[in-house]
């Protein structure tokens, strides 16, 4: 009898060391506790992300190079990847099921996007490698405490059917300056969708992202000219004086009215995939402020007038290229100028920015100044 319970207690011995001797292929290999041969199927990544024109502050760039550029490599990003067996995405329904909000940081020290703990291609039940869909997003966001989670506000549950999702809302308060104005807290959105990969023959390769801009820019740039109705007015004026007459630009106001929030798909492809979001305040404020104090135009005779635009750069906004109900995108522009005969006044114009709204593009301001009565 006691040697049977020896025999046993040898058996419990043996069965618990095999299985932490097959437990340790999935090991990540910087785990150096284990002997045992690393499996080398596990999924890798890498980033080849287009240049941008943009230069809104916060713009997303891999190096982060310029003056105003956030570097990808600083921020990372997140990944969602669905296995759908032996069948391909058009015929499957997705969920998180193989990844969830998985963080990807760059490593320096070994020039590669790493993340922990490391996943491996799955296989269908008889063995064949099976399809992924991955589905990322950038900068990486927790959704609660980081310093992106105030636009990066949600996601789709990772038991929820369907392809992933998150809630994109503008980030800072309604002006621009401060710490906690928009032009500090404005957060770039990028994304990509790379479906029915499959374990790759090479242990080498990666699944690469090409992210592209989920957001609309406009305003980087904002140039203020005189039209020729005000430079033969401002003529006219001369011609009755005994001295020039210049129009001096002294404030100019922008006030944005955006789409507040939104929900993006991420299975975009060539444009990104925005939901509405009904539910409060569908609009948003954003102010900017800027005080040329310029002399635009100087008209020196009933025939000659010599301009100098007004032009200001690095002022971008980010916006959600969505415009929900019946209400669209657009920003007034007032404009505050003297005039050396001693007129003061303003005028003011909306821009629309629906025809404008694409995303990945950035579109510049220029303005053209009329004074009807002056």
């Amino acid at each position: 009898m006691e040697e049977r319970r020896y025999n046993l207690r040898f058996l419990l011995a043996a069965l618990f060391g095999a299985a932490l001797m097959a437990g340790c292929s999935l090991i990540d290999d910087d785990d150096s506790s284990c002997s045992e041969e690393q499996p080398r199927d596990a999924i890798g990544f890498s980033v080849a992300m287009p240049g941008t024109t943009r230069t809104a502050s916060n713009t997303l760039t891999i190096s982060g190079t310029g003056t105003n550029e956030q570097s990808l490599k600083d921020t990372g990003f997140g990944v969602f990847a669905s296995h759908t067996g032996s069948h391909p995405y058009v015929s499957s329904t997705t969920t998180s099921n193989l990844m969830w909000n998985q963080q990807v940081e760059w490593k320096g020290t070994a020039a590669s996007w790493t993340y922990s703990p490391v996943v491996y291609w799955p296989n269908t039940d008889d063995g064949v490698s099976g399809y992924v869909t991955f589905f990322a997003y950038a900068p990486y966001s927790n959704g609660s405490s980081d310093e992106f989670s105030a636009s990066i506000v949600d996601f789709s549950l990772s038991g929820e059917i369907g392809d992933p999702w998150l809630t994109y809302q503008l980030g800072g308060t309604a002006d621009a300056d401060g710490a906690n104005g928009w032009k500090a807290r404005q957060v770039d959105l990028l994304y990509d969708f790379k479906k029915d990969q499959v374990k790759p023959t090479s242990t080498s390769a990666k699944t690469t992202f090409s992210f592209r801009h989920a957001l609309a820019c406009v305003g980087d740039q904002i140039t203020l000219t005189c039209s020729e109705s005000l430079q033969s007015r401002l003529k006219a004026l001369c011609a009755g004086s005994a001295t020039d007459v210049t129009l001096t630009i002294d404030r100019l106001l922008l006030d944005y009215e955006l789409t507040s929030k939104a929900r993006l798909v991420l299975n975009g492809s060539i444009q990104p995939n925005w939901k509405p979001l009904q539910s409060g305040e569908p609009m948003i404020h954003r102010r900017l402020e800027l005080n040329p104090d310029q002399v635009v135009a100087t008209a020196t005779s009933a025939s000659s007038c010599t301009l100098t635009d007004y032009s200001v750069s690095d002022q971008g906004i980010f916006y959600i290229p969505l415009d929900v109900g019946a209400s669209s995108q657009k920003v007034t522009v007032t404009v505050y100028y003297t005039v050396s005969t001693g007129r003061t006044g303003f005028v003011t114009t909306v821009v629309s920015l629906t025809s404008v709204a694409s995303a990945g593009n950035g579109s510049d301001l220029r303005l053209t100044l009329s004074i009807p009565d002056l």
